[in-house]
């Protein structure tokens, strides 16, 4: 056991050592290169399709009492993420609440704001004639 070598893995394979192996060699490596691929392309869709399931329960929890049909329940659903955190105590805060529902959970539209085709000429600044001030110095007597 004393003469055993530690086995080191190689972090990086050149393309030009890639190229000189032998045909069975390169094959075999490029099988076991496509195979960790896949694996990896694997373990990242299931993890995917978990973060997609936790999705769907959370959804049903949700919708559990809204609408009477499928419908119904896309629409208030899209209304969640819409409203405030808070349940208003204002009748100026419901206004806002009811702005959304109006709106189907949408912002506000922005209004757009059309310039004049034309440049209107700006006021010049009034140039001030120089003046030169005078400064009163004082000295400390002590």
């Amino acid at each position: 056991m004393a003469g055993d070598k530690k086995k080191v893995i190689k972090r990086k394979i050149d393309q030009d050592v890639v190229s000189s192996l032998d045909d069975d060699l390169k094959k075999t490596l490029m099988e076991t290169y496509t195979d960790i691929l896949i694996e990896q392309e694997q373990r990242k869709r299931d993890e995917k399709i978990e973060l997609a399931k936790k999705v769907f329960e959370t959804k049903k929890n949700l919708v559990k009492n809204l609408g009477s049909n499928d419908k119904e329940r896309e629409e208030l659903l899209a209304l969640v993420s819409s409203f405030p955190s808070t349940e208003p105590e204002t009748d100026k805060g419901w206004s806002r609440v009811l702005g959304i529902m109006e709106r189907g959970g949408k912002k506000k539209n922005k209004r757009v704001v059309e310039f004049p085709a034309s440049k209107t000429s700006k006021k010049k600044p009034v140039k001030k004639s120089p003046v030169k001030k005078k400064s009163k110095t004082t000295t400390n007597k002590k």
